[in-house]
This record gives C-alpha cells, structure tokens and sequence, in this order.
C-alpha cells in the first residue's frame, strides 16, 4: 500500500533584520502611552498655575521692600505723595516717578542722578501681575486696604497711607488661600 504524502508546514522566515511589531503589541504600548499621558499633563499644567502663584508672592515681596526702602531714605513717607507732600493727594504718576527714577529727600525726582537726587531707582519698572498681565497700580488711601476689582485696569492695588502693595486678584490659590492675603 502506497502512503499517502503527510503534509507539512514549514514555517515561514523574515527576512533577516525585518522583524515588525504585530497589532496586538503596538495596541498595548499606545494604551500605555494614553495612560500616562492622562496621568502627567494635569501635572504640568497645575506645575504652571503653581509657578504663576508663586511668581505673585515674589513680586509682591520685592514691590513692598522698595516701598520700604524709600520709606526709610525719605523721612518716613511713603511713596505716591507728589514732592513728598503729605496732604497732596497720592497718584500712580508720583509713585511710579517716585519708584523708578532718581529722588531727593523731599521725594523729588528726576532722570538722572545728581548731588541731592541720590536715592533709586527702586524699580526698574512695575512687574506686570503673573496670574491677570495687568500692570497698573490702584493708588488708594485711608485705613484699611480695598477689595479687589479684576475689573479695574491694575495688576496692583498699593495704599500709600498705609504704605501697603496687594495684588488686585480676585479668588483663591490652588492651596485655598485667598490671593487678597498674599
């Protein structure tokens, strides 16, 4: 009796150096892929709204130690007062003049400095607010600091009596803490 050819299978060879990936693998590393994506970009960006902050409190701690520093090269008074004038009115004009050029004693100020201009500048210019891009400042007086308006067209809001720099941000941090208490 004859037999019958068994038939066999011989397996079929790639090309030396052409191994691909199958389907199967490429669907897992892109599930892979989509869950740590999902996993890191609220990261980063919460990472920038955490830098924004933290830029405002180091603003704000540079804009109130040069209103500090002229306080104290200037016979007590804070910036904003035109000439050093106590019952003049404060301005943004005075204390942006008074901040970022040359002054005297009497809050005077000028471009350049001379014998009695001798103190500042004490900015270069007003940073803008890092979490609004609005660098104005509110000049206010009396007793107590405002509220803040993110209407009004300021990053800051500065109260030349009390001789104290806020930011003009309305809400709360990514912590909780109101950005009226920075």
């Amino acid at each position: 009796m004859r037999r019958r050819p068994t038939l066999t299978r011989t397996p079929t060879r790639r090309p030396a150096g052409r191994r691909a990936f199958t389907l199967i693998e490429v669907l897992i590393v892109v599930v892979i892929l989509g869950i740590l994506a999902g996993i890191v970009v609220p990261q980063f960006s919460n990472a920038a709204t955490n830098a924004r902050e933290s830029t405002l409190r180091e603003d704000l701690r540079y804009l109130r130690t040069q209103v500090t520093a002229f306080k104290y090269q200037h016979r007590d008074m804070f910036p904003g007062y035109a000439n050093g004038d106590p019952t003049a009115t404060p301005d943004p004009d005075s204390f942006l003049a008074q901040m970022t050029t040359f002054s005297d004693d009497a809050c005077g100020t000028s471009a350049a400095p001379t014998g009695a201009n001798r103190y500042g500048p004490y900015l270069a210019q007003i940073p803008g607010n890092p979490l609004t891009g609005k660098t104005g400042i509110w000049v206010v007086t009396g007793s107590t600091m405002p509220t803040p308006a993110e209407d009004q067209p300021y990053g800051w809001i500065y109260n030349a009596t009390l001789g104290k720099v806020m930011a003009n941000n309305v809400g709360y941090d990514t912590n909780g803490q109101a950005y009226a208490s920075y």
